[in-house]
């Protein structure tokens, strides 16, 4: 059932709401035919934007850009990099692909393990996403425990996990809600003057 529930999910546009125990939390919309997302951080953060697609990282609200917005090339971001848990707003998808040992442990809900060591992203912004957990986590990758829910049409709804080490050496509480499944969305690739590729020197603090 989980692993049908991913199946029916991938492609399909969604409602995002990614959440970690830092207090970084991003709402925002999934475009499953250009697999681009839109996101904005919660109300009560400093209000940054970051729009993705398979190979780029939009960057704006930062006080520091005066209104404009750096393009970043994902597979040039660090793998410590804080803004790589936003390269792929579905990797969730891409570690369940390597889960192990799942039990529904009641209706529409599933636990289980991820070996993310054996996992490998299709996309920059996927793989970005999995060599940043895996840079902070080591070894503890190969043993995640996850839970899953699947809604009451089939789809994967919500994913949560424990990204060992990924704080400063702390471990982080990551999770995941989907809604919104089929739903028209409107992303927009930020173009224009206000728009410039980030210097190098960005990458080096990002």
């Amino acid at each position: 059932m989980l692993a049908a529930a991913v199946t029916r999910t991938t492609g399909v546009n969604l409602k995002v709401e990614i959440s970690d125990s830092t207090g970084d939390d991003f709402l925002g919309s999934y475009d499953g035919t250009s697999h681009t997302a839109a996101l904005e951080q919660a109300p009560g953060g400093t209000g940054l934007k970051v729009t993705v697609t398979p190979t780029d990282y939009y960057l704006g609200g930062l006080r520091t850009l005066k209104g404009g917005t750096w393009r970043l090339k994902i597979t040039k971001l660090r793998d410590a990099s804080s803004q790589a848990l936003l390269t792929d707003v579905l990797v969730p998808m891409t570690l369940l692909s390597g889960a192990s040992g799942v039990q529904q442990t009641a209706p529409g809900r599933y636990l289980g393990h991820i070996d993310a060591t054996q996992v490998k992203g299709a996309t920059p912004g996927e793989q970005k996403f999995l060599d940043h957990v895996l840079k902070a986590a080591g070894a503890n990758a190969q043993t995640l425990v996850f839970t899953a829910t699947v809604d009451e049409h089939g789809y994967l709804s919500g994913f949560k996990t424990t990204f060992p080490g990924l704080a400063e050496g702390k471990d982080v509480v990551y999770g995941l809600k989907l809604s919104d499944f089929g739903a028209p969305v409107n992303i927009v690739i930020p173009s224009g003057t206000k728009v410039v590729d980030a210097p190098d020197k960005a990458y080096a603090t990002l």
